[in-house]
């Protein structure tokens, strides 16, 4: 069944790229594109501002729990305490995602432009990435933080130097090891009174599998094994959840809210409150049936591949390197998931206000060479 379910979905995935490779005007209109080299002082000082608001995020986020980075990654996760402000998050998002592009904006203008620029400069930059990286990882989320770190390989080997098979490959290493690493950690902050975590008394490959999210395979098997298609889908209600959720707490302060990962491991494990991700083919299952991975699928190949279209110069732009890398992984990874429309205001809407304000105030130096 779970090969049925990928064929089902990667058919209508081709489809819509063949599609969205003819027509994705539209997807390229809604995602902001940055046609000139604005001043690198300008770009240094927003990337300043942004990082003293993630900052100021995160040390409130410390007074609120009362303690450290412990006590607020319980506050968060395990209290549900700040729940209707996770919003505040985003601004570490959005820093970390700035520093890597002015870092490798640096970069460009030294090997491209051969402009002197200090080295300090790039110093600071990547303790503004450390600053933000340690401001998601205080919510308790290690996805943004790992996706970042590939976003930093891709522009070394783009704006730096070509990295050979042998150096990703150590990189991919240490990149697993730095996500198992940041689970483990986590999982100790969050129970320090020795609640036993799904990584203990299990094999490295295992530990690995549930660090990098592949017990989400698991979950998606259970929902094909298990969920009785003719007792009555979803229909959309996970779907729409995610799009009420643009609505402001203050305007709405009860919007229906999606848990579809709690509410399908609460069928096998009912005193539990976090959930089960059961993956985009699970998600547009359950809501759709097999119709629905199919239209799923087509429309998530056709947003990718438009996106990849409309940031085809990222070898050379380091604005559509960064772009790429906040469409492909976070806004839409592998394709259009529940929280899409959410990502996309948290995450694109913030780049693109960032791109007005370049085109307003910064000095363009041209376009791209």
């Amino acid at each position: 069944m779970a090969e049925a379910g990928a064929l089902v979905w990667l058919a209508g995935f081709g489809l819509g790229a063949a599609v969205g490779g003819a027509v994705g005007g539209p997807v390229a209109a809604m995602l902001p594109r940055l046609e000139g080299e604005p001043s690198p002082i300008f770009v240094m000082v927003g990337l300043a501002a942004v990082t003293a608001l993630a900052g100021a995020v995160t040390f409130g986020l410390f007074a609120a729990s009362g303690g450290g980075l412990a006590e607020s990654i319980r506050f968060v996760k395990a209290e549900k305490a700040v729940a209707g402000f996770c919003f505040l998050r985003q601004f570490a998002v959005v820093g970390v995602l700035l520093s890597i592009f002015v870092l490798y904006y640096l970069s460009y203008l030294r090997r491209v432009r051969l402009l002197v620029i200090p080295n300090w400069w790039s110093l600071a930059i990547v303790l503004c990435f450390i600053v933000n990286a340690f401001g998601i990882y205080a919510w308790g989320q290690r996805y943004s933080v790992a996706m970042s770190a590939v976003g930093m390989i891709a522009g070394y080997h783009y704006f730096v130097a070509r990295l050979s098979v042998t150096r990703l490959g150590l990189l991919a290493t240490g990149m697993l090891a730095i996500f198992l690493g940041l689970r483990v950690a986590r999982d100790v902050l969050l129970f320090p009174e020795g609640v036993i975590s799904q990584l203990e008394g299990v094999n490295i490959w295992r530990q690995i599998a549930i660090s990098m999210h592949g017990s989400q395979l698991d979950a998606l098997l259970l929902v094909m094994r298990d969920f009785d298609l003719s007792a009555g889908l979803r229909w959309g209600e996970d779907f729409a959840a995610g799009i009420a959720a643009l609505v402001p707490r203050a305007i709405w302060p009860d919007p229906p809210v999606s848990a579809l990962g709690a509410w399908f491991r609460q069928i096998y494990e009912p005193e539990t409150v976090n959930g089960w991700p059961i993956t985009l083919v699970g998600e547009w299952l359950v809501n759709f049936g097999w119709t629905g991975v199919a239209l799923g699928g087509a429309a998530s190949g056709y947003v990718l591949r438009a996106a990849r279209d409309a940031y085809d110069d990222m070898w050379r732009n380091p604005w559509s390197l960064m772009m790429s890398i906040v469409v492909g992984l976070f806004v839409f990874p592998g394709g259009i998931n529940v929280g899409s429309p959410q990502t996309y205001v948290l995450v694109v809407i913030p780049m693109v206000l960032i791109v007005l304000a370049l085109r307003l105030f910064a000095p363009m130096r041209g376009r791209w060479a």
